[in-house]
């Protein structure tokens, strides 16, 4: 019985030593990995983009504001300066707009400070949501709910 052992004990130990084959079986460990971290810096890197969007958005509907100056139609001119660049409906953008004297917020823009210097400003807000490409997956590791990442472009100046 031992003569059977020994030719099954030689290529048992042949194949211990042996190191061909190596280098595939760690790529087939690690290519997983590999792929998935770069799915995922792309799927942030499209998200962060969204968001730099809506700040151009957002920006871009302040300077919009400062160069029209105070109007009456200024809320209307930002907001749609927003939605438009932003591509998001009118009732994703917030604007804002205040008065304040000596460091107080006054009730409404058209006040006149009694003292001081008076400061108008006005902000825009834009919204949106970002949906991972691979929510489901995420969600089914318990990642949580990506569905709907909340997203926000703010911008604010003073007008005066």
């Amino acid at each position: 019985m031992t003569s059977v052992e020994r030719p099954h004990m030689r290529w048992f130990r042949r194949l211990l030593v042996d190191r061909s084959g190596t280098s595939i079986l760690e790529l087939s460990l690690v290519a997983p990995l590999m792929v998935l971290m770069v799915c995922g810096a792309g799927d942030a890197a499209v998200g962060f983009a969204r968001k730099l969007a809506l700040q151009q958005a957002a920006a871009r509907a302040v300077e919009m504001t400062l160069a029209a100056g105070l109007t009456t139609t200024m809320d209307t001119v930002a907001r749609s300066e927003a939605a438009g660049a932003a591509g998001v409906p009118l009732a994703q953008v917030a604007v804002a707009k205040w008065l304040e004297c000596n460091g107080t917020v006054m009730s409404s823009i058209d006040d006149i400070c009694a003292s001081g210097i008076p400061a108008r400003f006005v902000s825009v807000r834009v919204t949106d949501t970002y949906s991972s490409a691979f929510r489901s997956l995420l969600s089914g590791m318990g990642a949580g709910n990506w569905s709907a990442v909340p997203l926000t472009g703010f911008a604010e100046a003073r007008v005066q």
